[in-house]
C-alpha cells in the first residue's frame, strides 16, 4: 500500500508518534506482512500499555495469525493466537469501555473458535453494519440462508455501498439461491487478507482503531468570536413579564350581546292558477 511509505515518513520526523506506528502496523496486516505488524504493536503496547485502541489493533494481528495456522492445519499454533487475540479485545474494553463497537471484534474472537452463540451476543450488543455482517456470515455458514439473506438485506439498508457487503451478498446469493448478482467482485475485495484469509469464504468485518491528532496552521483565519460572560438577562422578554396573582375574579366580557327580535312567520298561501276558465270538450 501507498500508505506505508507515508507511514514511514512520518516515523522518520518523529519516532515516537504513536498513531504513525500504529497505522503503519495496520498498513502492514494489509499487506499480510503480520509478523512485522504484530512487532510493531507489541513495541508500542510495552511503551503506552494504557492505550486500548493498542490492545484491539493487536487483536485483530493474531486473530488473522490464527485463520492462517488454522488454513495450514497447524491446530495448536491456531488455538493459541485466538486465545491470545479474545485477551487482547477483552483487555481493550476493560481499559475504554466507551469504545462500544469493540464488541464486534470480541464477536469475531468467539466466531473463530466456533462459539457462534456467544458470537451473536456480543454483536447484538454493539448493531451496527460490520455486526450485522458478521451475524449473516455466521447463520450461512451454518446453512441458515433465510436468516443470512436477511441480515445482508439489514446490513445494506445501513450502508448499501459497502463493497464487503455487496460481496458476501452475492456470494450467497450465486452459492444457495441460484441466482447471480454483478456486484462485490472489485479488484479489491479479491486481492484483500480478509478475503485471503477467510475459513468459510465470506469476509468477516474488523474494527480498526486509533488516535488523531490535531494540527494548528500558524496562517489560519479565524473569526474573532468571544464568549460575552456579563450577558445582560433583562433584554430577553422572557424575563420583562411578571405574572399577576390570581384573585378568583373572572373577567366578564364588556361586549354588549346583540338584542334578540321576535318575528312572525311569513304565511305562503298557494299561487292561483289564473281566472281563464277553460269550456269543456
Amino acid at each position: 500500500m501507498k500508505a506505508s511509505g507515508d507511514f514511514y515518513r512520518a516515523l522518520a520526523i518523529n519516532p515516537r508518534n504513536v498513531s504513525a506506528k500504529n497505522g503503519l502496523a495496520i498498513t502492514l496486516l494489509e499487506n499480510d506482512e503480520m509478523e512485522k505488524a504484530l512487532s510493531a504493536l507489541d513495541s508500542l503496547i510495552y511503551r503506552n500499555p494504557s492505550k486500548a485502541y493498542l490492545y484491539n489493533n493487536r487483536g485483530i494481528v493474531k486473530a488473522y495469525l490464527g485463520v492462517r495456522n488454522d488454513m495450514e492445519h497447524n491446530q495448536n499454533a491456531a488455538g493459541k493466537f485466538y486465545a491470545e487475540s479474545l485477551a487482547d479485545f477483552n483487555k481493550a474494553h476493560q481499559t475504554d469501555a466507551s469504545r462500544q463497537f469493540y464488541y464486534v471484534n470480541v464477536g469475531n474472537a468467539h466466531k473463530n473458535i466456533n462459539d457462534f452463540p456467544e458470537a451473536l451476543k456480543n454483536y447484538q450488543i454493539y448493531t451496527s453494519k460490520s455486526g450485522v455482517n458478521n451475524m449473516s456470515v455466521i447463520y450461512a455458514a451454518q446453512n441458515n440462508k433465510k436468516d443470512a439473506r436477511k441480515y445482508f438485506d439489514i446490513a445494506l439498508q445501513l450502508d448499501s455501498g459497502s463493497s464487503v457487503i455487496n460481496y458476501n451478498k452475492a456470494r450467497l446469493l450465486k452459492e444457495y439461491f441460484g441466482e447471480m448478482r454483478a456486484s462485490g467482485k472489485s479488484e479489491s475485495i479479491q486481492q484483500s487478507i480478509q478475503k485471503k484469509y477467510s475459513k468459510d469464504g465470506f469476509i468477516t468485518m474488523y474494527l480498526y482503531d486509533g488516535e488523531f491528532e490535531k494540527y494548528t496552521y500558524e496562517n489560519a483565519h479565524f473569526l474573532p468570536v468571544h464568549f460575552q460572560n456579563d450577558f445582560e438577562y433583562h433584554y430577553l422578554p422572557n424575563y420583562k413579564m411578571s405574572l399577576m396573582p390570581f384573585t378568583g375574579i373572572y373577567f366578564k366580557s364588556t361586549k354588549k350581546k346583540s338584542k334578540q327580535v321576535y318575528r312572525e312567520p311569513k304565511v305562503y298561501s298557494p299561487k292561483r292558477k289564473g281566472n281563464v276558465i277553460c269550456p269543456p270538450l
